[in-house]
């Protein structure tokens, strides 16, 4: 039976597409964007969380743990050593207060369903939808599939939240049932993008443009959102603005409803300690509300074809 690897099941979402949502973060990502507000999404394998607030050191995990790898004797301010831990959770089951925790969970097809449904009757009311996100959700084309024509018979809206880095049959199979798709654009010049995100543009921007074609000739009712992370000194550069908004003016013009900023913040600080990950963005400051307004002028100068440009996210004074 095909089984998904999914971090959270989130009801009451606003951030996903239009109206109240329930949203499913998928594990797994094909790039490792270093600034990354979902750490926990980008392995395709199960991880584990320590919450220092929730720990007694009762050294249970300790005492248990095949590989010695938990040692709260040690001056460091994850017990854990990330690079002898097998995950084979051990610690997790017997921990008595979940200071240790398993992230990720397989669900198979009927439980998804099953989850999201429970939410139907408030996703109908508030006029929202369910929407596939992640890490990368269309590596999980197969799985998302039947779910997705299951909830399109009962007329809720879909989207699919993707960085574009999947195969092209994985759009192929998704599309049809879609009602927005929701496509990041980080940066333009594909060295950059290799630097940010590990890979380079390429593969993202074909399947962009071979998304738009798809929805033109076969009258696909999918639309699109164009979503771009500004990150400062990174992709919040006036340059790559103006290089995404032409980019879009030119190639997608009649499928883009909207092209939207999104600010960095670093509120997901708290997530990389949970995991025992570095994380160099911590500090970085917020854009500030005078260089947001320039980026969202220059976006708006260059996609002035598009009927919708905004920003959002938090920006300080």
């Amino acid at each position: 039976m095909p089984r998904a690897l999914i971090t959270q099941v989130a009801s009451l979402s606003s951030h996903d597409g239009p109206g109240i949502r329930t949203t499913v973060f998928f594990k797994g990502c094909s790039l490792k964007c270093c600034w990354c507000h979902n750490p926990e999404t980008i392995c395709s394998f199960p991880e584990f969380e320590w919450l220092q607030r929730n720990c007694i050191t009762c050294s249970q995990c300790e005492s248990v743990c095949p590989m010695d790898s938990i040692d709260f004797s040690r001056k460091f301010p994850f017990p854990i050593s990330q690079n002898s831990c097998v995950h084979c959770f051990k610690c997790v089951d017997v921990c008595p207060t979940h200071a240790l925790n398993r992230v990720g969970r397989y669900y198979s097809e009927e439980e998804l369903l099953t989850r999201i449904l429970k939410d139907e009757r408030l996703i109908h009311s508030m006029h929202g939808g369910v929407t596939f996100s992640g890490g990368e959700p269309a590596l999980q084309a197969e799985f998302i599939e039947p779910i997705a024509m299951n909830l399109k018979e009962r007329k809720i809206h879909l989207a699919l939240d993707t960085c574009g880095k999947a195969p092209r049959d994985a759009y192929d199979r998704l599309l049809p049932w879609m009602d927005l798709l929701l496509f990041d654009i980080k940066a333009m010049d594909t060295e950059c993008h290799k630097q940010f995100t590990g890979l380079g543009n390429e593969t993202i921007l074909e399947n962009l443009q071979y998304i738009a074609a798809q929805i033109k000739t076969k009258k696909l009712p999918v639309r699109l959102w164009i979503r771009t992370p500004l990150i400062p000194e990174m992709t919040a550069t006036r340059s790559n603005v103006s290089q995404i908004g032409e980019f879009i003016n030119t190639h997608l013009v009649d499928v883009v409803d909207k092209w939207e900023l999104c600010a960095f913040n670093a509120l997901c600080t708290d997530k990389y300690k949970q995991q025992g990950k570095d994380w160099a963005f911590e500090d970085v400051p917020l854009l500030s509300t005078n260089e947001m307004s320039d980026l969202l002028n220059e976006a708006k100068r260059t996609a002035y074809s598009i009927a919708t440009v905004t920003a959002s996210g938090l920006t300080k004074k």
